[in-house]
């Protein structure tokens, strides 16, 4: 499977595309896209800034430049992700860091210099927001919703049973998260395990035995299950 990163770094505009480009603004006038990349990499900070700056207005109104850019800044954003994101499985990592690079893109002041700079850094907020949203669970005990009206008859969620099991004691609160985030949110397991600070294979077991109390838990043989009417014996999808 190839890498996002690589997939990345390796696109390129198309012939017509970058000819369309480079007759648009004046500072991309008589430059091809390999002569481009090379004077990005090699030249002055104010030529690389100068350049980088052209194909941010382009990416404005044409979204294909902003493959251009992300493959610009591949180094950038790898970094970004490795320190801020280390946890986000490849995939959602580089989306996360794509999509805040597209953000980046709309918001940044082009009047000010050091545009890399500031595109990454718009990236690395982006990025942190991501992950808090993804941890959100981590250490916590979900959360039991309001009671239903009469009127409906909903079975239990998964988050739902989760958050009974934990306050009854049967998992701990990041036990509960790491099968809220593996079996409910999909996340994988190597995800969860960063978020949780453990090696993959002590969450792999943790999620096992975890599951097992709580499938076990909620069991129609269970006390607690069969007083309540009935249950599951398989982790759900919310």
């Amino acid at each position: 499977m190839v890498r996002p990163d690589i997939t990345i770094q390796h696109a390129r505009p198309t012939w017509r595309a970058w000819r369309t480009w480079a007759t648009t603004d004046p500072a991309l006038a008589g430059l091809s896209w390999d002569r481009f990349r090379h004077q990005l990499r090699h030249g002055p900070p104010g030529r690389q800034d100068e350049l980088l700056t052209a194909l941010v207005r382009i990416a404005r109104s044409d979204r294909d430049a902003v493959t251009a850019i992300a493959a610009c800044l591949v180094p950038g954003l790898r970094a970004r992700i490795a320190a801020h994101a280390p946890g986000l499985p490849a995939d959602d990592a580089w989306g996360e860091a794509v999509a805040g690079l597209c953000a980046a893109i709309a918001a940044v002041d082009l009047s000010v210099g050091f545009v890399a700079s500031r595109l990454l850094d718009i990236v690395k907020r982006h990025l942190q927001r991501a992950v808090k949203g993804e941890v959100a669970w981590r250490g916590q005990v979900l959360e039991v919703p309001e009671r239903a009206g009469p009127e409906r008859v909903d079975e239990p969620s998964g988050a739902l049973i989760l958050s009974m099991a934990a306050r009854a004691g049967v998992i701990s609160g990041p036990d509960a998260w790491l099968l809220h985030a593996t079996f409910i949110v999909g996340h994988s397991v190597g995800f969860a395990a960063g978020q949780l600070e453990v090696s993959y294979e002590t969450a792999k077991k943790r999620r096992q035995r975890a599951g097992e109390r709580w499938g076990g838990w909620w069991s129609p043989d269970h006390p607690v299950a069969a007083a309540k009417g009935g249950g599951h014996g398989q982790l759900r999808r919310a």
